[in-house]
């Protein structure tokens, strides 16, 4: 292998160079790591990138969404990428297989949670063409949840007239039908084919003419009476579905697109087809064997001589670090000893100075008093003197 290519993966693995090139049996299992990290990243740099171009679907044009797409997206592999890495190189072999696992779990867990959050675009690009055809289900499903809702505000209004006009022209039908039927009768009384079956018996006839006719009389009162309003409640009518139909009209939606409208068509599809269902779940396992590769890699593989050599490194600065602070220590007690002898020095120099006063003190306080007692004694011969005299 190139060194190039091999020294670029042993970066991206967070192997230390120094130690690794002493052991080239760890070679490979170090390029390996690093491959694996480095393609995390690229295929987090891709799902990202397809990812945000459907979240700016509707905010800037193609131009600008591919082009801000490409760019979060390598910003974001670059991220998955630096905390691989750091994940990888952070893992130190230990004599306990239970502990390495311990201090592994959370990094397992965040791993995880990286792998759910990649596999997902890559899912729906996987899917896409049922995706597309679920799509366009939900659009006219939502149109239409739309246009009812705009229903709903003129319904009412327009069953009213509904109800009106038809009750109105019920009563038009009624006195029609009334008229036809009398006329019909006194027709066939005329005949002779009903009532008395005598054909030409004119005073029945004209009995039966008398009530059809005022049948038509009262008909024609009420369709003269109903049709006006009949006619303005259609033209009202008319006027509240052509609003209707104004308002369905403003119903846009432009491109039924976008990152949270593909996700619930995705969950659709796996809801209902079984086959999908399990391939989207299989797809997201391999996205979190991908991303927890390389801590398995790490956690499962046998103490190498690199591990051996990194934590001899680590002991020895370790001992240094202690050494340094001891020294460190050491330096300070010293200048506190210094410090502390030239102060006990002071203070036995001021206690001398004082000893000294306290001395002159004491002898002039001596003298005070003999002084004091000679004079007592000066007046007590004086006293005894005058008192002899």
């Amino acid at each position: 292998m190139d060194n190039t290519i091999r020294n670029f993966f042993w970066f991206c693995s967070g192997a230390n160079f120094s130690i690794l090139k002493r052991c080239p049996t760890d070679h490979t299992k170090f390029v390996g790591i690093g491959a694996t990290v480095f393609f995390t990243g690229l295929f987090a740099s891709i799902s990202s990138g397809y990812a945000l171009y459907f979240v700016f679907n509707d905010i800037v044009e193609i131009k600008q969404r591919l082009g801000l797409a490409i760019f979060f997206g390598i910003c974001w592999g670059a991220m998955i990428f630096n905390l691989d890495r750091y994940i990888v190189c952070s893992m130190k072999k230990h004599n306990s297989r239970l502990k390495e696992f311990w201090i592994a779990l959370p990094r397992l867990i965040f791993a995880f949670l990286i792998a759910m959050v990649m596999s997902k675009p890559l899912e729906l690009q996987v899917f896409h063409t049922s995706i597309e055809y679920k799509l366009g289900d939900m659009e006219q499903l939502e149109r239409r949840k739309i246009e009812v809702s705009k229903e709903s505000r003129y319904l009412k209004q327009m069953n009213e007239l509904v109800a009106e006009i038809e009750t109105l022209q019920n009563a038009i039908d009624i006195k029609k039908n009334n008229f036809d039927n009398l006329i019909a009768s006194a027709n066939c009384e005329a005949d002779g084919t009903c009532g008395s079956m005598i054909r030409g018996k004119k005073g029945l006839y004209l009995i039966k003419k008398a009530a059809a006719d005022k049948a038509n009389l009262d008909y024609e009162y009420t369709k003269n009476k109903n049709q006006p309003q009949i006619d303005s409640k259609n033209i009202k009518l008319d006027s509240v579905r052509e609003l209707l139909e104004k308002e369905k009209r403003k119903i846009k939606f432009g491109s039924y697109d976008g990152f949270d409208k593909r996700l619930a068509a995705l969950g659709s599809v796996s809801d209902e087809n079984e086959s999908i269902r399990l391939a989207s779940m299989f797809l997201m396992l391999l996205f979190m064997a991908l991303e927890m590769s390389p801590i398995f890699v790490k956690l499962f593989s046998p103490k190498s001589a690199y591990d051996d050599l990194l934590e001899l490194k680590e002991h020895n600065h370790e001992i240094y670090k202690i050494e340094k602070m001891s020294k460190i220590n050491q330096a300070t007690n010293e200048r506190l000893q210094i410090v502390l002898e030239s102060s006990n020095n002071k203070i036995r120099t001021e206690l001398d100075g004082n000893t000294d006063l306290m001395k002159s003190i004491i002898a002039a306080e001596q003298e005070i008093a003999q002084v004091q007692i000679n004079q007592w004694k000066e007046n007590e011969i004086e006293k005894i003197k005058n008192k002899t005299s």
